[in-house]
């Protein structure tokens, strides 16, 4: 953070008012909003970046292009940041994109053991065949995963995150293992306005030198997930890592909280980045796409679903004997195994709506009830508050042909047919007199 936020109009600003309850500071927020973008836009604040920052505009001139493609990381980092992996600044990083927009992107650059960890738990889980619930392993397998990390997080330019993708394609090492910043600044050659190309046998040396440690980081994190998957814990504290991410909201920088305090983080960073394009999404995957088929859960699946709290409410919420009255899959057939080898349930239970009131209904059900939602809105142009009086239980049941432990099948034909006979009922509804 530099000072420079403590000599802004903006800072003098905060420091003058004294709102007497939370309504009176609410209806400041747009004030100060406005006052901090302006900071921002004529340099008298650099702690922060935007489309129209003193070193945007230079950038702008520089490669003349107006449009910006820019994250929230760039936005909330300071305009005199400079990559610590290729030490470009943001002038030298940002270049024209395939679409003529400049790219202005930073990343939070991190190791994956903490994602290995986790999933060398539910492998072991599994291949151990614990029949009771592992809450605290669940507990031990989070709290230590980053103690495993060969660095800390850290804030880099995405074309340095992207030579650390392109550089284990080429080397073909594992799926958890990333490069660290100093391993990646020696196969990489920066260019100022353009991306890095991956020096292979430089990336071949630095991998061969790595993966020893990472190999033994892997023996440590499979004993530790089978400890945890098998009633045998311990804890092992770790240090915090220093700071090494300078962003609002992430980094612990000076004057940060008096910001936040005063100003939403997403509205500051829909205010100082580019306006948002429209997207158009594909709202008839629900129906079109057929998703793939999926595992079938371990034996004790059961005592891996219990050890995730969220997933053991959700089991006991229902009885036993329990049928989705949409799909009619029991109770056990609605359990599916997520990414990662997760085991997880999911009900929804609908209160006081119609033909829907008292139902509960699976997790898979909901989702497609939600998507035949979205879209039927997006046609239709109408905010459906109640959707359930357009569409019955039994109407959603005659489009679904279920699957055990999978999303269900789509009839594709019969599902237009009823997206069509919901969408004349929006218009018949919106016709009528109120």
């Amino acid at each position: 953070m530099t000072d420079d936020l403590l000599d802004s109009r903006f800072w003098r600003w905060t420091l003058a008012q004294k709102p007497n309850d939370f309504e009176e500071t609410q209806s400041l927020r747009q004030d100060a909003l406005a006052l901090l973008v302006e900071s921002v836009n004529i340099g008298e604040v650099s702690c922060l970046d935007g489309v129209n920052s003193p070193v945007s505009l230079a950038i702008k001139r520089h490669h003349k292009v107006d449009d910006f493609e820019m994250n929230s990381n760039w936005i909330g980092s300071s305009q005199d940041w400079f990559c610590p992996c290729c030490n470009r600044s943001k002038f030298q990083i940002t270049r024209v994109g395939s679409k003529g927009q400049i790219l202005a992107k930073s990343v939070v650059h991190h190791d994956h053991m903490g994602e290995a960890l986790k999933r060398a738990f539910h492998e072991a889980f599994e291949a151990a065949g614990t029949d009771v619930e592992q809450n605290e392993g669940q507990r031990l397998v989070e709290r230590i995963g980053g103690a495993f990390a060969a660095y800390e997080e850290v804030l880099v330019c995405e074309d340095c995150n992207n030579a650390d993708t392109n550089a284990k394609k080429l080397v073909g090492s594992p799926a958890y293992f990333s490069f660290s910043v100093s391993q990646i600044a020696r196969f990489i050659a920066p260019k100022i306005h353009q991306p890095h190309e991956v020096d292979e046998a430089t990336a071949q040396k630095v991998w061969s030198e790595a993966m020893p440690a990472y190999e033994l980081r892997m023996q440590l994190i499979r004993t530790v997930a089978h400890a945890a998957a098998t009633d045998t814990h311990w804890y092992e504290p770790h240090a915090r890592p220093s700071q090494a991410v300078p962003v609002l909201g992430i980094g612990r920088r000076a004057g940060d909280s008096t910001i936040l305090k005063w100003v939403s983080y997403t509205d500051l960073i829909k205010a100082l980045g580019p306006q948002e394009r429209e997207v158009v999404k594909n709202l008839t995957r629900w129906r079109t796409v057929v998703q793939k088929p999926g595992r079938t859960p371990p034996v004790n699946f059961l005592a891996m679903l219990r050890s995730e709290s969220t997933f053991a409410q959700h089991w006991d919420s229902v009885a036993q004997e329990w049928h989705c009255p949409i799909c009619q899959r029991s109770k056990n057939q609605a359990v599916y195994v997520a990414s990662k080898g997760a085991v997880s349930f999911y009900v929804r239970s609908i209160v006081g709506r119609s033909q829907w009131a008292g139902v509960t209904i699976c997790n898979q059900c909901s989702g497609i009830l939600t998507n035949f939602k979205w879209e039927v809105e997006a046609q239709s142009g109408s905010k459906l508050r109640d959707f359930y009086k357009l569409v019955s239980p039994a109407e959603l049941m005659s489009i679904i042909d279920a699957r055990a432990h999978s999303p269900h099948l789509i009839r594709q034909n019969d599902a237009e047919a009823l997206y069509r006979s919901v969408l004349e009922r929006v218009s018949l509804a919106d016709e009528m007199p109120t």
